[in-house]
């Protein structure tokens, strides 16, 4: 809690350094790919192996000058997340070759350096971020027997702080907030067209409680991705 207070209030300040300079600020789209994983360890630190998966990466957001070649960039992002199993599924998954793939709405304020290089501007930024997760599909090869229910291989990821209920075909994946660390690296083209990889990395354990029992795992988000956006 104490980190979620200081990331928020991190972001707060941010944009209150940048409301002198509303008349410079400039907007921006892009869209992309990112390749996303979870880092998930169970109560005896035994790390599921997993492997990334690609989704959809848009954003708009607001570049605001602060100081020279610096400025305060928040993006309002929809981001496609998962993971992937192969064989059996540990702690994290149900089935042979479970996957997952997760819909979360984000929010990252990066502090960026973009001194004049060439004919544009480099990009260098870090700074922390929030997100919610929505929801999201998960499959399996072949059905999945759950107790004594055996149920389709597929079905509704849910996103929710205690895993103790949930419907049959529901897949309790994590609490939905999530918080961590932003950075990019690109260059914008006469400040206009932007090429950019960008690296997320949670602080947050996403492992949810079971009824009063207390989460006895770790589940971390992580990703990497490449996108394209336009300066206006």
């Amino acid at each position: 809690m104490m980190v979620t207070k200081k990331l928020l209030s991190f972001i707060f300040l941010s944009f209150l350094a940048g409301g002198t300079c509303m008349a410079q600020v400039k907007g921006d789209i892009r869209a992309g790919v990112n390749f996303s994983n979870v880092v998930a360890k169970d109560r005896d630190g035994k790390v599921a192996d997993t492997e990334s998966v690609p989704g959809l990466y848009v954003g708009l957001g607001v570049n605001v000058p602060v100081w020279r070649d610096f400025s305060v960039h928040p993006v309002f992002v929809y981001a496609r997340r998962g993971f992937k199993q192969h064989g059996d599924a540990s702690h994290i998954g149900w089935g042979k070759d479970f996957e997952a793939r997760s819909s979360y709405l984000e929010l990252p304020v990066d502090i960026v350096y973009s001194p004049k290089i060439g004919l544009g501007n480099l990009i260098l930024g870090a700074g922390p971020y929030v997100g919610y997760g929505t929801g999201g599909k998960w499959k399996t090869e072949g059905p999945v027997l759950i107790g004594d229910i055996m149920i389709e291989g597929q079905g509704s990821l849910k996103f929710q702080s205690d895993l103790s209920y949930r419907g049959d075909q529901d897949y309790a994946y994590a609490k939905p907030w999530d918080y961590g660390w932003h950075v990019r690296v690109g260059y914008a083209l006469f400040g206009k067209y932007s090429v950019q990889l960008e690296m997320q990395r949670s602080i947050a354990n996403l492992d949810a409680k079971w009824g009063n029992s207390p989460p006895d795992g770790d589940i971390k988000n992580k990703s990497m991705g490449i996108s394209v956006g336009y300066t206006f």
